[in-house]
């Protein structure tokens, strides 16, 4: 039975593809879950509209991620943690913690996984963050503060 996945599946396909299932898949696990349609000939119309709105929401979102990168340069952001007399802070910074801060003094939302933190900064001072989203990459400065 041909379907049109509305959604990612796991081990079947991704959304808006064509798949060959086998009937009872279809009939009782992804049509009412509304995981995918019957590709009969106006849901294969409704197909080509979907991608092409997928495709311009997608683009606009890359160029928005776009501008959000170069709002970055020569940025410094200030983050205050305790940290212990050597400077060795008692808290790592994660990820999580750099994303709030850019939120919090910036202005600027990204989304996870786009900071280039190889590990937990674990040290007060002036740290280069790599931020890397699609085919942009750019970089800001961190300066961890100690806490009085």
């Amino acid at each position: 039975m041909k379907v049109v996945l509305l959604k990612d599946v796991a081990q079947v396909g991704r959304q808006y593809e064509i798949k060959e299932v086998a009937a009872g898949f279809a009939r009782h696990f992804l049509l009412p879950r509304r995981l995918a349609l019957l590709a009969d000939k106006t849901t294969l119309i409704r197909l080509e509209k979907w991608r092409e709105e997928a495709e311009a929401k997608r683009q606009r979102e890359e160029a928005e991620l776009n501008n959000k990168l170069k709002a970055l340069t020569g940025a410094t952001v200030i983050l205050e943690a305790k940290a212990a007399a050597n400077g060795h802070l008692f808290a790592a910074i994660h990820e999580k913690d750099v994303l709030t801060a850019l939120s919090r003094e910036l202005q600027i939302e990204l989304p996870r996984g786009c900071l280039a933190l190889s590990e937990p900064i674990k040290y007060a001072g002036e740290h280069i963050i790599s931020v890397k989203a699609g085919k942009s990459a750019n970089q800001f400065t961190l300066i961890v503060r100690p806490l009085k």
